[in-house]
């Protein structure tokens, strides 16, 4: 049996209202979000591509304005995916990227993680599930989980209905929930106001 094929896709196509400014380029510890991201992803083994989920050509041309961001796209080989369905959130980003790409499976991130590690990769099983997510009590964390292409169908369907919830989607495909430990939330701090940009853990 061959190896399933599995990228990486950087969701970023906010707008990013609560933090009042792009995500994409902002800057923690002298290093953008999007600069950290592409660095954990290319230190990854086996990974065939990194997508940018980025929303709409219109975002992609405002970052590449942005020097420092055009060279990490450029450098990285990263392969910016624009949403079919508008404002529908990172449901949309996932549903774009495998259109774009062959990959049997995507490992997906927010943009705006900055303690993702290595250590808390998602790692498939013979289950045959649709999505790898952790989950801590009743809280599932479907911005750093790993998904399949069986819940493509699933993803196109809910996107005609106009619902994107992803806790809805891992609701509704064949979800493997991984155990989660309290002290392992930090590993899943995600930043919308330049308040938890302050208090990163």
């Amino acid at each position: 049996m061959s190896k399933a094929k599995t990228g990486a896709l950087i969701l970023s196509g906010g707008k990013s209202r609560r933090m009042g400014q792009d995500k994409t380029t902002l800057k923690y510890n002298g290093e953008s979000f999007l600069a950290h991201a592409a660095g954990f992803w290319a230190k990854v083994p086996d990974i065939s591509a990194i997508y940018l989920g980025i929303g709409s050509e219109e975002h992609l041309q405002k970052i590449l304005e942005d020097d420092a961001a055009a060279a990490v796209i450029a450098e990285n080989h990263i392969i910016p995916v624009f949403d079919r369905y508008e404002k529908c959130g990172p449901m949309a980003g996932i549903h774009a990227a495998f259109l774009e790409g062959d990959e049997d499976r995507l490992y997906v991130c927010a943009i705006d993680i900055p303690n993702m590690d290595v250590s808390m990769l998602p790692v498939p099983d013979d289950s045959g599930a649709d999505a790898y997510v952790y989950r801590y009590q009743d809280k599932a964390e479907p911005l750093f989980a790993l998904y399949s292409r069986s819940a493509l169908g699933t993803i196109s369907e809910m996107l005609e209905e106009g619902n994107f919830k992803l806790h809805d989607l891992i609701a509704r495909i064949r979800t493997q929930y991984l155990p989660l430990e309290k002290e392992q939330l930090r590993y899943f701090y995600n930043c919308n106001t330049p308040e938890d940009l302050k208090s990163i853990i």
